[in-house]
């Protein structure tokens, strides 16, 4: 496996471990059912899904959602299709990887 594999692997299950386990009492943490929140998502902040990732063990699915005025949400979801919004902001860019540079 790649480390970039790796890396995102890794990533991936550290963003659902601290969707399940982590959050103090008081902190909101934002939940849906999948279908439902990708709507909102698009219709409040005109943001659709643009990058998409499966974790390796294949229990949750990350998704990157971006709206062309550049704020973007990041969710991930859980196999009964439980979502939660991992971090949200503005002013995503994307950076192209380019051939023999360290990643």
């Amino acid at each position: 496996m790649s480390v970039i594999k790796r890396a995102t692997a890794a990533i991936l299950d550290a963003a659902l471990w601290a969707v399940t386990f982590s959050s103090p009492a008081s902190a909101q943490q934002i939940c849906f059912v999948r279908d439902d929140g990708i709507k909102q998502l698009g219709e409040r902040h005109g943001e659709q899904v643009t990058a998409r990732g499966l974790a390796e063990n294949g229990r949750a699915m990350m998704e990157l959602l971006q709206s062309e005025g550049g704020s973007w949400t990041l969710v991930v979801t859980d196999v009964q299709c439980r979502s939660c919004v991992i971090a949200s902001g503005e002013s995503w860019s994307e950076i192209k990887p380019q051939r023999g540079a360290p990643s």
